[in-house]
């Protein structure tokens, strides 16, 4: 299954957004810009 196919799926999309909320309540990432001349992997 690719990510265009979970997307479509209810339980799957919850899970991510579930997901998505953890990820910010514990600050277990922060958003940054991507430095000029560099590439996202």
């Amino acid at each position: 299954m690719n990510f265009q196919e979970a997307f479509k799926k209810k339980t799957w999309r919850t899970a991510m957004d579930e997901e998505i909320q953890a990820i910010k309540k514990n600050e277990t990432w922060e958003l940054v810009s991507l430095p000029k001349g560099h590439k996202a992997i």
